[in-house]
C-alpha cells in the first residue's frame, strides 16, 4: 500500500509594496476646496473633481504589490486572498484615499469586492510551486486647498493584508504611502487694460502708435505719423500672477489683436516684458506688462475701437 504525503499547507504574506506609491507626480491645488485626484493602474492621473489641476511635470509612479506563496506544488493551486484598505494618517494637503482599483501584474485578479469600510478585497491567483506574483494598484486622493494649507506635499497612508482564500484577511497588515507633490493654485489678475488713446489718422500713407511694455508710454512713428490726441487714457495692460514661490511658469501671450469698429477694423502687435518660460519671485509672483504696436493707415475711419487678447500662466 502507498501511502501519499500530505501536501504543505500553502502560507500567503506580503512580500513587498513598491515604496512611496502611488506617486501622483506634480499637481496643483485649488485656491478653495479639495480637488480629487485619481491615479490609475496604468498609470495616468486626472482630476475627479475640484479646481486643481494635473501638471505635466513629475515623475508618475503606480503601486506594485508583490505576494509570495510558499507550500510547494500545493502553491499551484492556491487563491490569494487580498484586503487592501485606507488608514486615516495624513501629512501635508493629503485627504483620505478611497475608490481603490486593481489590475493583474505577474499574478492574475479575480474577484473584487468593496467593502463598506472603504477596503477593497480580492483573490489572486497565477502561483507555481513557492513563488511570487504581482497585482498593481490605483486610488483617489484628496487634496486641500490654499485657503487650508499651503504645503507642498500630500502624503496618505494605506495597508496590505493577504491571507489563503477563503479565509477573511486581516483589517491591517503592511503599511504603504501614497504622495503627492503640490503648488499652489496659479492665479492671474488684470490690474489695466491695454489703452491707445485718442489717435489722429495721418493725412497720408500708414502710421504706427506704440505703447512701451516696460513703461506705458506712447509714441507716434512710421513712414507717416498719426497725431497723438491727448485728453484721453493711454498705457500698457498689467497682469499680477500668483502661485508657488521660486517655481517655473510658461506665459503665452498672443502675437497680435484685432481692434473692432462698426464699419472698420485694426490690428495691432503685441509685446511684453516677460514671455515664454518665466521663474516666480521668493514670494510667488510675477507681473507681465503688454504693450503693441498698433498701426494706422490714413484711411482709418472715426469712432472707438476696441478688441480682447488672453494672457495664458501655466506651471512647467
Amino acid at each position: 500500500m502507498i501511502i501519499a504525503a500530505p501536501l504543505a499547507a500553502q502560507t500567503m504574506t506580503v512580500s513587498a509594496v513598491s515604496a512611496n506609491t502611488p506617486n501622483f507626480g506634480n499637481v496643483a491645488a485649488s485656491a478653495v476646496g479639495d480637488t480629487v485626484f485619481r491615479i490609475s493602474t496604468a498609470p495616468a492621473v486626472t482630476r475627479v473633481s475640484g479646481m486643481g489641476g494635473v501638471l505635466a511635470s513629475g515623475t508618475r509612479t503606480r503601486a506594485t504589490v508583490t505576494i509570495r506563496c510558499q507550500g510547494g506544488s500545493g502553491c499551484t493551486t492556491a487563491t490569494a486572498y487580498v484586503r487592501i484598505a485606507p488608514r486615516t494618517n495624513v501629512t501635508g494637503r493629503a485627504g483620505t484615499v478611497s475608490n481603490f482599483t486593481v489590475a493583474s501584474g505577474t499574478g492574475t485578479v479575480g474577484t473584487t469586492s468593496p467593502q463598506g469600510d472603504g477596503s477593497l478585497l480580492l483573490t489572486l491567483t497565477g502561483f507555481s510551486g513557492n513563488s511570487t506574483r504581482t497585482f498593481y494598484v490605483g486610488m483617489d486622493m484628496p487634496v486641500k486647498g490654499d485657503n487650508v494649507s499651503t504645503s507642498t506635499t500630500a502624503t496618505a497612508g494605506w495597508t496590505v493584508a493577504v491571507a489563503r482564500f477563503p479565509t477573511v484577511p486581516a483589517a491591517t497588515g503592511t503599511n504603504v504611502a501614497t504622495r503627492a507633490t503640490v503648488r499652489r493654485s496659479l492665479s492671474v489678475t488684470k490690474t489695466a487694460d491695454l489703452a491707445f488713446g485718442a489717435v489722429g489718422p495721418p493725412a497720408a500713407g500708414t502710421g504706427t502708435v506704440a505703447i512701451a511694455a516696460a513703461s506705458g508710454a506712447r509714441s507716434a512713428g512710421g513712414a507717416s505719423a498719426p497725431r497723438l490726441v491727448p485728453g484721453q487714457t493711454s498705457g500698457r495692460a498689467l497682469f499680477t500672477v500668483s502661485g508657488q514661490p521660486s517655481s517655473s511658469v510658461s506665459v503665452n501671450i498672443p502675437a497680435t489683436v484685432a481692434l473692432a469698429h462698426s464699419q472698420d477694423g485694426l490690428t495691432a502687435t503685441l509685446q511684453a516684458t516677460q514671455s515664454g518660460n518665466v521663474t516666480l519671485s521668493t514670494g510667488g509672483a510675477l507681473t507681465i506688462g503688454v504693450g503693441g504696436t498698433l498701426t494706422v493707415p490714413s484711411a482709418t475711419l472715426p469712432g472707438d475701437y476696441s478688441g480682447s487678447f488672453t494672457v495664458t500662466v501655466a506651471y512647467n
